[in-house]
């Protein structure tokens, strides 16, 4: 593996993301896209939050091809799976574009444990992207944001922000697609990797879009201080499985017998800096 993604690994430790073509053959992509369709006809959603709860998605989660990428990223054999997970199943619709926005626990820039130049960063975001290349769905990434605050993109970014009120500037809003960071557009099988503390959107798209998000990571102060995150600062997102769940007992055996299992913590933590939803 080192041969075939030191680029990729140089440039996601260098500008925050790197793209694996191809990272999945034909029966693979057609396994996943029944998984997606299934889950979300089911349940009726375009959005499933998170997907550890159905079981469907399981052998993608234990997938050992997803876990030998983030090994070799992070540069650790022992990972953990850090429950914020999600798929988007979005059919023949005018998809609008989010704004940026960071994962992350501390989303501003340099407040916070997740910037501390002497713990380097490192939790990952894989998204696995399963719609042909001509729906021109995929991601727009600000590179370098991981670990720079004033780059061009950024201000431009603000300037979009501040331009979402004024519904006259939509057109304009728009362009700054073309200026603002990198349109990555993708194919059935790529996959997209960055860390959480990347700025990042959505490309908009009129056609399906179908993806699966996982999140990685070490065992360490920022994965504990994600799952916190995720466990109590942002209960709506039903990050993690009820305790009356059945599912619950046989998913964490699982996760340990993968060796991939990091703990539920049981309290909020004070985390210096941590967002709220609107951040």
């Amino acid at each position: 593996m080192e041969n075939n993604y030191e680029n990729q690994k140089k440039q996601l430790l260098e500008k925050g993301y790197c793209v694996i073509s191809d990272l999945f053959n034909a029966d693979e992509i057609e396994n996943m896209k029944k998984k997606i369709e299934l889950c979300h006809t089911k349940e009726n959603k375009t959005f499933v939050n998170p997907i550890h709860e159905e079981k469907e998605y399981w052998e993608i989660i234990f997938e050992e091809k997803i876990h030998n990428i983030a090994k070799y990223f992070l540069s650790n054999e022992n990972i953990c799976y850090l429950f914020n997970a999600q798929s988007h199943f979005q059919q023949n619709t005018d998809i609008p574009s989010v704004e940026w926005h960071r994962d992350n626990v501390c989303r501003r820039f340099g407040y916070g444990p997740d910037w501390d130049k002497e713990d380097p960063y490192n939790v990952l975001r894989i998204g696995i992207y399963l719609s042909p290349k001509e729906n021109n769905t995929g991601i727009n990434v600000i590179p370098y944001t991981h670990i720079k605050n004033n780059t061009i993109s950024s201000y431009l970014r603000i300037f979009h922000w501040r331009l979402k009120k004024f519904k006259f500037f939509k057109n304009f809003r728009n362009l700054f697609r073309f200026f603002t960071g990198k349109n990555i557009y993708t194919k059935e099988g790529d996959c997209v990797i960055f860390f959480a503390n990347l700025l990042h959107a959505a490309l908009p798209t009129k056609k399906d879009r179908k993806n699966i998000f996982l999140s990685f990571g070490t065992n360490n102060l920022h994965a504990e201080n994600y799952v916190n995150y995720y466990s109590f600062y942002r209960k709506e997102l039903n990050f993690i499985f009820s305790d009356n769940s059945k599912l619950k007992d046989k998913f964490f055996s699982l996760l340990k017998e993968h060796k991939i299992f990091f703990p539920i913590p049981k309290d909020k933590k004070d985390i210096l800096g941590a967002s709220n939803k609107k951040d």
